[in-house]
């Protein structure tokens, strides 16, 4: 990362600090989504003038801001958005008509990202093959990308509107997915001192992920009522790991051939075990 890249980043950062010291105030939820909404509109129009005076250094740099700040700003704004009017829609008072509501809403994200699954794909997997296509501006081709659609030359690029919308939709999807699964219940208070002589965990974080989603659907904790925030928050506060990626993490594994590699291995462990046994 070249010096241009850590500042832009260093911006970015900045915008997400004071994004999340809105979103911990109190008092009511519109407001706040408003000033969250106010924040990323004022980011986007201060990016968009300093790349139209500016331009970049190079086309590794401008690459850089279309495929990673841009969208994190406009996904961010979009997914605001989202919740905002989400709420606006709430069907208070019918916990099971409000269940059905939010249902059908991660349905319709589910079909988006199957729309857009191989560019998903690619950009979950970190990969750079195509970045010069996707992530340059007038390097585009719709007939590549037929859903992508812009009409700012000077800030956009064929996929970076893409990329924001399919981010936003990934929030979306884990703050309805919390909704579903609230019950009300106070948060889990975090773990602040592990007992003496406690055992390490020595899983790597994309195990205890793939695990944390297997008991969470499994109803392992609270008979399937805790959200799978709350499963990986406790998770995470009782082996000291960090797990605040978890739904980035969880796509990628869904993407890989075997997405319940670690399950199979435990699985064959168990299995092999009690064979000696029987033996």
């Amino acid at each position: 990362m070249n010096n241009h890249q850590s500042d832009l980043l260093n911006d970015f950062q900045s915008l997400l600090n004071r994004l999340q010291e809105t979103e911990d105030q109190p008092g009511d939820l519109l407001t706040r989504l408003d000033t969250c909404i106010r924040l990323c509109s004022d980011s986007l129009r201060q990016f968009r003038q300093s790349v139209i005076e500016h331009g970049f250094p190079d086309q590794a740099t401008e690459i850089y801001f279309f495929k990673y700040i841009k969208p994190g700003v406009l996904g961010r704004y979009t997914f605001y958005r989202l919740v905002h009017q989400l709420h606006l829609g709430e069907l208070k008072g019918c916990r099971r008509h409000e269940k059905e509501r939010l249902t059908k809403e991660l349905a319709a994200i589910s079909l988006a990202f199957e729309r857009n699954a191989a560019f998903w794909q690619y950009y979950r997997s970190g990969s750079m093959a195509l970045d010069e296509q996707y992530f340059l501006r007038g390097s585009g081709d719709w007939k590549i990308q037929p859903l992508a659609t812009h009409f700012d030359d000077l800030f956009s690029t064929c996929c970076d509107g893409q990329l924001a919308e399919l981010l936003a939709f990934e929030q979306l999807m884990a703050y309805i997915d919390e909704r579903l699964s609230d019950n009300g219940d106070a948060p889990t208070p975090p773990v602040r001192n592990t007992t003496a002589g406690a055992i390490r965990c020595t899983a790597t974080v994309s195990e205890i992920i793939e695990l944390g989603y297997a008991l969470h659907l499994a109803g392992f904790f609270d008979n399937g009522k805790a959200s799978i925030k709350r499963v990986m928050v406790h998770l995470q506060e009782t082996w000291q790991v960090d797990l605040s990626n978890y739904y980035h993490t969880f796509a990628q594994l869904a993407e890989r051939k075997q997405p319940a590699r670690f399950l199979n291995r435990l699985l064959q462990q168990y299995s092999r075990y009690l064979d000696n046994k029987i033996d």
